[in-house]
């Protein structure tokens, strides 16, 4: 069995429950130890492809994203047209967008359809000649 010192303690709990406080150290040491800007010109003048890389991965850290995608069901059997309308309307003005796509599932092919109810249909005749 390995002991842990006191502060391996801290952070296997820290680590534990999901924090990010041991990271955020680290990381404020690295960035504390960051290159100059002719060290980063020199990069970018050696290592192009890299340079690119790092700029992508960076800007990800930071909270850019390429697309923003947001996907949501909405049960809409039992609404009425203006409680879907409202509905609608709430969900155009959290996203402060004017824009909403709406893409309607794919009917399906009659024969699914029909060998599902015909299926049913031998099922509840099932039961009801057993019961």
């Amino acid at each position: 069995m390995v002991v842990l010192t006191p502060a391996e303690e801290v952070i296997r709990q820290y680590i534990g429950t999901y924090s990010r406080d041991p990271f955020q150290r680290i990381l404020s040491q690295f960035l504390g130890a960051s290159p100059s800007r002719e060290d980063i010109a020199a990069f970018a003048s050696r290592n192009p492809d890299r340079w690119v890389t790092a700029i992508h991965k960076l800007a990800l850290l930071s909270g850019y994203v390429e697309k923003v995608e947001i996907e949501t069901t909405i049960n809409v059997n039992m609404m009425s047209d203006a409680e879907i309308e409202a509905k609608l309307k709430e969900i155009s003005e959290l996203l402060a967008s004017p824009q909403i796509v709406i893409e309607h599932m794919p009917a399906p092919e009659d024969s699914a359809v029909s060998d599902a109810l015909a299926e049913y249909e031998d099922m509840t005749k099932l039961q009801e000649d057993q019961g």
